[in-house]
């Protein structure tokens, strides 16, 4: 699986909004974790 950087543009309670800018690769699957550091 291929790691993708993204940064956290927005959070509202539990939702998590997540900008990945300039990725070719599109976005990561629904069902994959994210890890926030």
């Amino acid at each position: 699986m291929a790691e993708l950087i993204g940064e956290v543009t927005q959070v509202i309670g539990p939702v998590v909004d997540i900008s990945f800018p300039g990725t070719s690769e599109g976005l990561p699957s629904i069902y994959d974790a994210l890890e926030i550091t």
